[in-house]
This record gives C-alpha cells, sequence and structure tokens, in this order.
C-alpha cells in the first residue's frame, strides 16, 4: 500500500479510518440509520480505491495517488448529511474533505494536489484529464460491472425498498447497455481490459434471470436490441401489457445536468399504462 513518495504506511491507515467514520457518519445522518448499518458508500470507495491501484500500477500511476483518489471521490457525496442540496457540489465536497483529512499527516502536498485535479477533472466535460483522472474514472466505471457491478445493482435496489418488480426489470436495460459498450467507455487500455472480461459476466447473468423469470411465469419481459442515434441499445420490455393490450416504445434524447440522457418510454394502446426509463447515453472515449 506504500510508495516510494508516501511516508508510512500507517499513516495511509490512519487517513483510511477517518475518511470511513466521516463517510459513514455522514451517509447514516442522510439514511436515518445506525452508524454501524451504514457503509454502502464507504463499501464502493474501497472497491473503486483497490481497482484504481490496479490500473494504476499498470498504467504508472503513483500507487499512492491512485489509491487516495479511489478512496475520497465520493466523499462529499452526503456532506453534512445531505444528498445534492446547497450550492456545493459533489466533487468539490470531495476535495474539501481530502485537504481536510491528509492535512498535516505528512503525504507530499504536490500528491494531493493531483488527486484533487483528478477527482475535479472526471465530472468536467471541457477538461483535458490527467492520467490519474482517466485510471479514476475507469476505476469508478468497473465497479458497476461484472458479477460484483450485479450484486451491488440489486443491493442498491433493496436498499432503495425496491423489490424484484417491473420497475427493476426495466432498468435491465441500462446494466446491458452499459456492459455493452463498457470497454468502448474506457480511458486506459488497462481499464479497457478489465471492461472485456467483467462485461460478458453481466451480459450473461442478466439474460438468464430474464430467462428464468419468464420461465417460471413471473415476469415475461425480452431483450430487443435497438439502433438509436448511431448506438445500439439493449431495451427489456414486456412482450405485452399486463392487461393484455400492445405496448409501442419511443425513444429520445434530452440534455441534462450531466450527461445526454436516453429517454425510453413504453406505453400500452388499451389501458393507457405506461413506463419511462431515464439513463447517461454511453460516452464512448476516442
Amino acid at each position: 500500500m506504500t510508495s516510494e513518495n508516501f511516508p508510512a504506511g500507517t499513516v495511509l491507515n490512519s487517513v483510511e479510518t477517518q475518511l470511513q467514520q466521516l463517510i459513514q457518519r455522514e451517509e447514516g445522518a442522510y439514511r436515518g440509520e445506525k452508524l454501524e448499518l451504514t457503509d454502502s458508500l464507504w463499501s464502493h470507495s474501497i472497491r473503486v480505491a483497490a481497482m484504481a491501484e490496479k490500473i494504476g500500477i499498470r498504467e504508472g500511476v503513483d500507487r499512492t495517488a491512485s489509491r487516495l483518489a479511489g478512496l475520497f471521490h465520493d466523499a462529499g457525496k452526503f456532506e453534512s448529511g445531505s444528498y445534492h442540496s446547497g450550492k456545493t457540489k459533489e466533487e468539490d465536497g470531495s476535495v474539501k474533505i481530502l485537504y481536510e483529512i491528509t492535512r498535516g499527516t505528512g503525504i507530499r502536498p504536490e500528491l494531493i494536489d493531483q488527486v484533487a485535479e483528478a477527482i475535479l477533472q472526471i465530472y468536467h466535460d471541457d477538461s483535458e484529464l490527467s492520467l490519474l483522472a482517466r485510471v479514476l474514472f475507469d476505476a469508478d466505471n468497473l465497479d458497476k460491472l461484472g458479477l460484483p457491478g450485479v450484486s451491488n445493482f440489486l443491493i442498491k435496489a433493496g436498499l432503495r425498498g425496491r423489490g424484484l418488480n417491473r420497475n427493476l426489470i426495466h432498468r435491465i436495460s441500462v446494466e446491458l447497455t452499459y456492459a455493452r459498450y463498457a470497454p468502448q467507455t474506457m480511458m486506459t487500455k488497462t481499464g479497457r481490459k478489465v471492461a472485456e472480461e467483467k462485461a460478458p459476466d453481466t451480459i450473461e447473468f442478466f439474460r438468464r434471470l430474464l430467462n428464468s423469470l419468464r420461465n417460471d411465469g413471473l415476469f415475461n419481459f425480452r431483450v430487443n436490441e435497438v439502433y438509436h442515434q448511431g448506438m445500439k441499445l439493449d431495451i427489456v420490455e414486456p412482450i405485452f401489457c399486463e392487461c393484455g393490450g400492445p405496448i409501442k416504445r419511443q425513444i429520445w434524447d434530452a440534455p441534462d445536468l450531466k450527461c445526454q440522457k436516453i429517454h425510453v418510454l413504453h406505453r400500452c394502446d388499451k389501458c393507457g399504462s405506461d413506463h419511462e426509463l431515464q439513463f447517461c447515453r454511453p460516452l464512448l472515449s476516442s
């Protein structure tokens, strides 16, 4: 865990402990839960840090910088027990916490500046990403891929009070489409290789799940490959409405705060029921 630019492993351990306590406390305050039961964001941060280390080592990036970027990239998500409230951007809050916790630890200031820059860069489309920012971007996105990514998708749904229902099945469209394009969205050679290894697991799991649900007579959904604006989307949709009527699909793009969003609307002509799904258009790296 140490590097030649880092004073001692115990210092990094201390930084991680402080950050863990802060993240768990603030997420707990937001969710109104007990501290020991609230580690969703911290678990994500640890996984991203480990993946960032793995990618960083292979890409020639300082190991400590890679790990710190992964640990702190979401540190401001639940700042002061709130979520996306006030004027402070989430990434600005993460950088503020980074400086507060690492101040006086002996970690080189220029290294901390590099980590701060990387965290800020990946959320700004107009910035030229540093290699560390590209490592962080890939690590964060790879956490959503493969069997661990599938597990977290289902765990998050459970934490939000969602069961294995029609709304959740519709959202599998997002997971399948992202898995299809995952290697092309990565910004490092190592990230692309890892994505190529993980993506088939995501696709196979969800397709087998849909087949199982259909065979059990629970949900009669299928995957349709739909071309939209130069991109192939894997749209999970019911064969017919629960009322027995036919379902029509409509797809369009619309700009959003952080991305270009794809909107997918399914509407039954017979009963008028509808379901709309929105997700960010996969951004293919050049």
